[in-house]
């Protein structure tokens, strides 16, 4: 799936830059990686034939299919790629929906939208943000301050008072919005910091997981993650138990076994 959207991208940059007022030509190693990969959709009948993705011509946007025919034509003057059969569209200073032909199906009434997913999208009239469905009714009415899309049953909102959590699809928190920043959650734990800047750990439902110790974190990998504490790194479990000392310069998350760390100014494994 990844190697074909990144052959689907190489196809669309190249109309861009050839449509949005470049005057580059097109180099013949890009045009033989187009030539090389224009067929490979047959590699990957699990996507969607229809897709349609979105590209700039002369400043103003429009659709090609998978095959880098336009279907389109080039007339918003914004656009996201298709997902879920609609495509977000920007005219006249407002977001609305289109459908494969063209026709709007949302009319452009808002001021911030974003791709359908699980059947819902951002939709922010005024100044506060909810989700819609394919109809434009708001299935969870405007009160965040900021969102984002709904993956695995669960979307990151921001309320009003800047806090972060994640809501389902009946808008109820299930993820309580305590973080100051975005949760990254790694191995069903994420990190999140007091407003001292103290670093701690925390599960989906919020628990404390690791004390509040840290002066900088990082990601949990093979269950074990770096931390640091008065300008040293080490490593600690899930527990929060120290299970290599802190007493590197430097370090960086586990991969396949081994992690990067710096000591007497010289890097190792």
């Amino acid at each position: 799936m990844k190697r074909l959207f990144s052959v689907l991208l190489i196809l669309v940059l190249g109309l861009s830059l050839f449509g949005c007022g470049s005057s580059k030509k097109e180099s013949s190693k890009v045009k033989d990686e187009k030539k090389k990969t224009a067929g490979s959709y047959e590699d990957y009948p699990e996507v969607d034939a229809n897709i349609l993705f979105a590209i700039c011509v002369d400043h103003k946007y429009g659709y090609i299919n998978i095959d880098g025919e336009m279907v389109i034509e080039p007339q918003f003057d914004d656009a996201e790629h298709f997902s879920e059969g609609l495509g977000a569209v920007y005219v006249d200073h407002k977001w609305g929906f289109i459908d494969e032909t063209g026709a709007f199906v949302i009319e452009p009434i808002y001021r911030h939208a974003n791709p359908f997913s699980e059947g819902v999208a951002q939709g922010q009239e005024y100044t506060k943000l909810g989700y819609i469905d394919k109809t434009g009714a708001y299935v969870i009415e405007p009160q965040y301050v900021g969102g984002g899309s709904f993956e695995e049953g669960k979307a990151l909102v921001q309320m009003e008072g800047g806090k972060f959590g994640y809501i389902d699809h009946s808008g109820n928190l299930v993820i309580p919005a305590i973080f100051n920043d975005l949760p990254d959650f790694h191995e069903g734990i994420s990190r999140h910091y007091e407003e001292n800047a103290i670093y701690g750990f925390v599960d989906e439902s919020g628990n404390v997981l690791v004390d509040f110790q840290y002066d900088s974190v990082g990601e949990f990998s093979e269950g074990l993650c770096y931390v640091e504490k008065d300008g040293k790194y080490g490593y600690i479990n899930k527990k929060g138990e120290t299970v290599i000392d802190i007493k590197f310069e430097d370090a960086s998350n586990f991969y396949e076994g081994l992690a990067e760390v710096e000591v007497g100014g010289k890097t190792g494994f």
